[in-house]
């Protein structure tokens, strides 16, 4: 084995020897082991992921195929060629609840498929949630569209019942102040007339605004008993949308999360 200097280990940062006969690189301390060409491509991917951020994404793509070619195994180079596919910079998109743009490519599917199959057994479900979260993404957007709508239809109808016991209240209010009015320049005038006179009006004018809060209450009562029924029935409704996009959310979520734990850009 022949010492290598400029290069230290990726798990522990001791220093590393050639062993020629394997082509591999040896961890003095650690152990662990690398092919020939780890730091050729790491280097080489880095380059890749500066033309990515510059929005060079064919370019990128092609350096990162000749790194496939050496090791068609890496899940780094695997990784940032579907990256490249859907012409995202990092997967910093999963943090955020925006559709997934891109991702619904059959070249960016064909990608993480190649992915999945290349890749050692403990990368591959990192490629496996990636296509499971862009597959249910439609669907979720869809559950969300639906939830949102409901609950805007259910806001609008009970803005709807609050209004006709705001509309009871102003009309009988006005009524009474009318009553009231009219009632007291009655009064006025038959200040010099006998009492039995002012009585009569006084009557009249309770009758009068009795039977407007007794029309307006029952055309009101009468008003709700439907909006309240198709309330309740929207209430019904939502809690089984409710469900649905709860479902679907669950699943996004454990995608986006077992996605993140596994990805260096969002670590």
């Amino acid at each position: 084995m022949d010492n290598l200097k400029g290069y230290s280990c990726p798990k522990c940062a001791s220093a590393l020897s050639l062993d020629n006969e394997n082509k591999e690189y040896y961890c003095l301390s650690c152990g662990a082991r690398f092919p020939h060409t780890y730091f050729a491509s790491t280097n080489t991917l880095k380059e890749a992921r500066l033309l990515m951020q510059a929005g060079q994404f064919k370019d990128a793509e092609g350096i990162i195929q000749n790194v496939l070619s050496e090791e068609p195994d890496s899940f780094e180079a695997h990784r940032l060629r579907v990256l490249c596919k859907m012409k995202w910079k990092n997967m910093q998109p999963l943090t955020t609840n925006k559709p997934l743009h891109g991702a619904h490519e059959p070249e960016v599917t064909k990608a993480i498929q190649e992915a999945y199959n290349a890749v050692p057994s403990d990368k591959k479900p990192y490629f496996q949630m990636l296509q499971e979260l862009i597959d249910i993404e439609p669907e979720y957007e869809a559950r969300l569209a639906e939830k949102n709508n409901i609950d805007k239809i259910i806001f609008e109808k009970r803005t709807d019942l609050i209004g006709l016991h705001h509309n009871q209240t102003i009309v009988t209010t006005t009524v009474v102040l009318i009553t009231i009015i009219t009632m007291s320049a009655s009064l006025l005038g038959n200040l010099a007339h006998e009492t039995k006179g002012m009585l009569m009006v006084l009557i009249v004018g309770y009758i009068f605004t009795f039977i407007v809060w007794l029309i307006m209450t029952i055309s009101v009562h009468v008003a709700r008993g439907p909006l309240r029924e198709e309330i309740s029935k929207l209430e019904e409704e939502n809690k089984i949308i409710t469900g649905r996009f709860n479902e679907v959310d669950a699943k996004v979520k454990s995608y986006k999360e077992g996605i993140s734990a596994m990805d260096p850009d969002i670590k």
